[in-house]
């Protein structure tokens, strides 16, 4: 594999043409896995359960807080990702 300037692990690395060409070999003739499909009493089934559970004053609060959790994470790490680019882009001029 070739590794680009200034990146770590493996982000942008990128196999060489032999391994691509073995990887492609081992490929052919596989089927890819295949997901049953969910009836409409199925869906119903789930949707009545979900109902159920969002009555819950504990479940809805656990709930919430973890996807709360959850986007401040991501906003935190869009936002260092965003300085890091920025950082870079200055050592570029």
């Amino acid at each position: 594999m070739v590794l680009d300037e200034g990146r770590e692990g493996s982000v942008g690395r990128r196999h060489s043409e032999e391994s691509r060409r073995k990887m492609s070999e081992a490929k052919k003739g596989k089927s890819v896995p295949r997901r049953k499909a969910v009836t409409a009493q199925q869906r119903k089934n789930i949707s009545d359960s979900l109902k159920t559970k969002w009555r819950d004053p504990e479940y809805r609060q656990r709930v919430s807080a973890a996807i709360r959790e959850g986007m401040e994470k991501k906003k935190k790490r869009n936002g260092e990702e965003a300085q890091e680019r920025l950082q870079q882009k200055d050592g570029q001029i």
